[in-house]
């Protein structure tokens, strides 16, 4: 049986993999995941194991998003809530800024002890997720034709990492931890 056999079908490779998938689709960070433990090879160690992969996974810096996580403001996290309800609801769909702010406002209306901002103040915190590249909009002409509101999102952070991120955010409201741990609002 080869590595590679022994690898994937190993329960902590398959993590790292979902992970970075979830994370990013993309050939390149796949490259950069298995790189270093294939440059560690040698004669004397000339296999990779799963601790390998896992070793670099955490070395990569990916969860720097999840580190940023944790400075952000409850209205932002609110968004980032949001949208990890609609990624789950749609099947890790894109969505848009509408469909975002219509589940915030959808909860702030349950929650009457939360703050409700105006819309352009959203705006700016949802433009702010953007600028730390928590969300990217779908490539291609479509979306360079919407309107700002109706560009289409992929959401960039693991369910995992916010989960993570809510449990470790200080004096974030007991509704908004409620919140983000619904399956769905």
């Amino acid at each position: 049986m080869c590595v590679f056999q022994v690898l994937s079908t190993d329960a902590l490779v398959q993590a790292v993999l979902q992970k970075l998938y979830n994370l990013n689709k993309s050939i390149r960070h796949l490259h950069m995941l298995l790189i270093l433990p294939v440059c560690e090879t040698s004669e004397a160690r000339p296999y990779l194991t799963a601790a390998d992969i896992a070793n670099s996974y955490k070395n990569l810096g990916l969860d720097s998003k999840a580190s940023m996580l944790h400075g952000l403001s409850v209205l932002e996290m609110c968004l980032i809530i949001a949208m990890n309800h609609l990624s789950q609801i749609y099947d890790r769909d894109p969505f848009n800024f509408e469909m975002v702010y219509s589940e915030y406002q959808k909860f702030v209306q349950k929650k009457s002890s939360v703050q409700n901002f105006e819309k352009a103040v959203i705006v700016k915190a949802f433009e702010h997720l953007q600028s730390l590249e928590f969300v990217l909009p779908l490539e291609g002409l479509a979306s360079s034709r919407a309107q700002k509101e109706y560009t289409q999102m992929y959401l960039l952070i693991d369910p995992a990492q916010i989960t993570d991120a809510v449990q470790k955010y200080a004096g974030l409201p007991t509704e908004i931890q409620h919140w983000a741990r619904s399956s769905l609002c």
